[in-house]
Formats: structure tokens, sequence, C-alpha cells
């Protein structure tokens, strides 16, 4: 299993305003996402985008509480709790699992609803999707979680096409799959058609 690779500086100390890098926060991290703790190989077939780590105050806690290393996942999370159904059938595919806007973490406190700063986040994310890329020698499919990760995605690989449309049709486009948020309230079945358009042995 491969690991990350060097950050480079425009990444460690991205600037956005909004927004905090999980870097200047956790100097010594080496992850450009915080989920590689649960799933962290880059040279794996599959990444899978979701649409960002956390707000700045939930590492600042983690921080706070001297956890060992508060950049990381948490297991307890009902989200990966509802993720880790689905992706257990693919982990011998070999799975790096992050966030479309890499290491940017939003300061206004939210969980989830509109980006702050959405056009600079999503160019930012854009632009560390293609590091990303580039670093995943063996990748096959992106799994979108999400309308962001799919802007990302499809900015960093010049491909056109709506998030809905293909998650509702249940098409790829290309090596991108539109896939529901854990998170989402819809019935399994409709959630597992997104991920068999995966069509990886």
């Amino acid at each position: 299993m491969s690991k990350t690779p060097p950050l480079p500086d425009w990444i460690r100390h991205a600037r956005v305003p909004g927004y905090v890098t999980a870097h200047e926060l956790c100097p010594d991290e080496t992850r450009l996402f915080g989920t590689e703790s649960w799933y962290g190989d880059w040279s794996g077939r599959i990444l899978l985008l979701a649409k960002d780590f956390a707000p700045s105050s939930y590492l600042e806690g983690r921080i706070a509480r001297r956890e060992a290393r508060p950049y990381s996942h948490d297991p307890k999370r009902q989200s990966n709790q509802r993720l880790g159904k689905w992706t257990a059938n693919y982990e011998h595919l070999g799975l790096l699992y992050g966030s479309a806007l890499a290491n940017l973490l939003r300061e206004d406190g939210e969980w989830s609803g509109s980006l702050p700063n959405r056009s600079s986040a999503i160019a930012y994310g854009t632009r560390a999707l293609e590091f990303v890329i580039e670093h995943m020698p063996a990748l096959q499919r992106i799994v979108c979680l999400g309308e962001e990760s799919w802007e990302c995605a499809t900015g960093a690989l010049g491909l056109s096409g709506r998030w809905r449309q293909h998650r509702d049709s249940g098409t790829r486009l290309g090596p991108l799959v539109a896939a529901y948020h854990p998170a989402a309230r819809v019935a399994k079945a409709t959630i597992a058609a997104a991920w068999q358009t995966l069509d990886l042995d």
C-alpha cells in the first residue's frame, strides 16, 4: 500500500478566505486527507471523494483534548458507519478516501450547507484533485459522494456532465461514479444502484 506523497507548499499553506488548512493547525501532519486514517491507499484503484473533512472548530477541539492524531476520521460517526457498509465490498481493490476540498476546513463552524466562498474553494479543490490523480497511478474510479466532489472531479479531468443526472440514471461519466452521500435518506436499493456502476472486480 502506497502512502501520501510529499505535499507541496501550495497545498500545505493554501490561503482561501473562509477556510484554514488542517496543516496550519497540525503542522506535523503528513496526510492530505484526514480520512486517510481509514482508507489511505494511494496505489489503490478507487478514490472516494466526499465534500469536506469537518469545520475547523472540530479539529481545534481534538487538538485541545490532545488527541494523538487529531486530523483523522471518527469511526463512530454515523456517516462513516453507513459508508463502510458499501466500501467493505471494494477494500481488496485499494481505496483512498478524501474530500473535494482536500485539507481546507471551513471556519463558520457548520458541518453542512452551502460552502463559504464556494467558487474559490472549488477552484482550490479542483487543483488539489489534479495533484491526487497524478499521484494515483492505478486509479480507475472516482466515487463522487455529492455535487461538490463531482464538480471538482469533472474540472480536474476536463469532463462535462451533471451529477444528479448521472446519479439518477446510474451511469458513469468516464471514471466518475455519481453516488449519494452516506447520510442521504434514500432507500438502500437506490444507493446500491450507484455503487453497481463501479463495475470493477
